[in-house]
């Protein structure tokens, strides 16, 4: 912006002694030839005769600057307008910025929130139950021959409950533990009216010591079915 002010003024100084010089010329060859003699005038004729001669040389130089600070002007509107645009320009990088950052925090919260979760996951045993068969072994009475096998983390203090009608539990077995692939055994006894449809709940210790509870859906489709169907409360739930 300075150099754009240094080149006006300098076009403009030129342009005014140019034609300053010129005019000075033309009126020096005008008293050169002109039949009176400037020495006989009187002061006051003097005077006006000087002011009228620099009166048009100051005219000059006034419309000379005006058209200087009108360039100046537009130079300072024009620089204004850059500095304008960088700035609209920088708010909008920032913004980009911004917006990249908090991409960036989410995914990173996402990661994060995924391998606590995974890590859960591996930490948490995943039990698989099954019902392999029943017989009878009396009038009315059936057993059920139970698996359940753990496909998951080691788990321990392993606690099988049925719910029954009223929501009162009661323990049909307790393990020590349930290693990854091992698979347990049990009995569940019934007569014709009774497990129709019941909850069994298991409950058990992670390897970080965290309780957990698996729970299945156990039912008959009609009083004289020998074994159950299983389903897991959380699918039937969902």
């Amino acid at each position: 912006m300075n150099v754009l002010k240094d080149e006006n003024s300098k076009k403009y100084q030129v342009i005014g002694l140019g034609l300053s010089f010129v005019y000075l010329v033309v009126v020096s060859l005008y008293i050169g030839n002109s039949r009176y003699n400037l020495l006989e005038l009187e002061p006051n004729a003097l005077g006006d005769f000087i002011a009228g001669i620099l009166g048009p040389v100051g005219i000059l130089w006034l419309i000379l600057g005006f058209w200087q600070q009108g360039d100046e002007l537009r130079s300072s509107v024009r620089a204004l307008e850059l500095q304008s645009e960088e700035l609209r320009n920088s708010v909008e990088q920032q913004k980009a910025l911004v917006e990249i950052t908090r991409k960036q925090a989410e995914a990173e919260i996402s990661a994060l929130h995924e391998e606590r979760e995974a890590r859960q996951r591996a930490g948490s045993p995943k039990l698989v139950l099954s019902c392999s068969g029943g017989t009878a072994i009396s009038p009315a009475r059936y057993s059920a021959s139970m698996e359940l096998r753990n496909i998951g983390a080691d788990c321990s203090d392993v606690q099988i409950l049925d719910i029954l009608e009223g929501g009162f539990p009661s323990f049909l077995k307790t393990i020590p533990t349930i290693p990854y692939g091992d698979c347990v055994k049990f009995d569940i006894r019934y007569g014709e009216t009774d497990h129709l449809g019941f909850e069994l709940r298991i409950k058990f210790r992670k390897i970080n010591s965290e309780i957990g509870e698996d729970r299945f859906w156990l039912s008959r489709p009609k009083p004289t079915a020998i074994g159950f169907q299983i389903e897991s409360m959380d699918e039937l739930q969902a």
